[in-house]
């Protein structure tokens, strides 16, 4: 039988996982699932295509604290309940292609959580064959609080360190 390529949507969300777990501190191993291969500019572009339409949106964390609630919590603890929100903004002074993410306790409308807000940045490197997506906070993230909401905002908005 022969070899099968993974697909776009499998190698993007390997790597977003990956990419996401290291801007929130947790440690990661190198991704071997995968075989290696060569891929195109056309299939990177894919990938950040999918990331672009894949990305933007909400995942509230409730479903996982009603079942630790109803059914039983971990031995240490119930988990809070998070929504984290991502968007993808028009902020070239930051990148070709950002995305916006934050984290507010208790739903939707509860207060950040402190450090949560985080800019990415998503961009080919065609000589690793990769779509790499790099994070770290806004200048001053109290002035864009719930940025994804303030399209005003976009074109203000810088990385804290953006070397």
């Amino acid at each position: 039988m022969p070899a099968t390529r993974p697909s776009a949507s499998r190698v993007l969300a390997a790597a977003l996982l990956a990419t996401l777990g290291a801007a929130a501190g947790v440690a990661t191993t190198p991704l071997a699932a995968a075989p290696a291969y060569d891929p195109s500019r056309q299939e990177l572009e894919s990938v950040l295509n999918d990331l672009k339409a894949w990305l933007p949106g909400g995942w509230d964390s409730f479903p996982q604290v009603y079942l630790e609630r109803t059914l039983r919590a971990p031995v240490e603890g119930e988990h809070e309940h998070w929504y984290r929100s991502f968007a993808l903004i028009d902020a070239p002074q930051v990148g070709a292609v950002v995305f916006y993410g934050q984290i507010n306790v208790g739903g939707r409308d509860g207060p950040i959580l402190p450090g949560s807000q985080i800019l990415y940045t998503a961009v080919i490197d065609e000589a690793r064959g990769v779509v790499n997506v790099n994070g770290q906070g806004p200048v001053d993230p109290e002035s864009f609080a719930d940025l994804h909401r303030r399209p005003e905002l976009w074109k203000q908005v810088r990385m804290r360190d953006p070397s």
